[in-house]
């Protein structure tokens, strides 16, 4: 019989009757959150976590906030866009992406962004050149390197985009 419990620091704990395993949420926020350089934003880091816990509709709000206060935040926008495609809401992420290269044309954020829409409509070679185009600007770019990951994937690179996965987990400054 195994018991789960979560503390205040926000780690999991199953024991199990001779071992404790503690698990930290903040690896898996940081591989599927691309929480990238300004750590210090607090919202786009609040709405990474709501994105990691599928609620899709909570994150595309926070994200919503985060790049209407600032417009230049490429993490804010590449979220948005994660969250509303998750959320089933093709269209506004379209939309997004495309706010998001005019308000932020030089962030690896926006770049990424494009490259989720462009890999949902299914334009693999486009959203594969926006993805290279976010890492050109930021080259450990995590959310870069997850698109870069998924088209790879999605062409049957499987070594390639596991590789590009554990690099991204390895970059990730949540992970450290």
């Amino acid at each position: 019989m195994s018991s789960r419990s979560t503390n205040d620091t926000g780690r999991i704990e199953f024991q199990v009757p001779s071992f404790v395993f503690s698990l930290s949420a903040q690896p898996l926020v940081a591989v599927y959150g691309w929480v990238a350089a300004e750590q210090s934003d607090s919202l786009v880091l609040k709405a990474r976590q709501e994105l990691f816990a599928a609620r899709y509709e909570n994150a595309a709000g926070l994200f919503s906030k985060a790049a209407a206060e600032e417009p230049s935040n490429g993490d804010a926008w590449c979220g948005l866009v994660q969250a509303q495609l998750a959320a089933r809401h093709s269209r506004q992420a379209y939309a997004a992406a495309e706010e998001a290269l005019n308000k932020a044309p030089q962030s690896a954020g926006a770049q990424a962004a494009m490259g989720f829409a462009d890999f949902r409509r299914g334009d693999l070679p486009k959203a594969s050149h926006e993805f290279e185009a976010a890492l050109k600007l930021d080259p450990n770019y995590p959310a870069a390197l997850i698109g870069l990951a998924k088209v790879s994937s999605a062409a049957s690179l499987f070594r390639t985009a596991r590789d590009l996965r554990l690099r991204a987990w390895r970059l990730s400054p949540v992970a450290r």
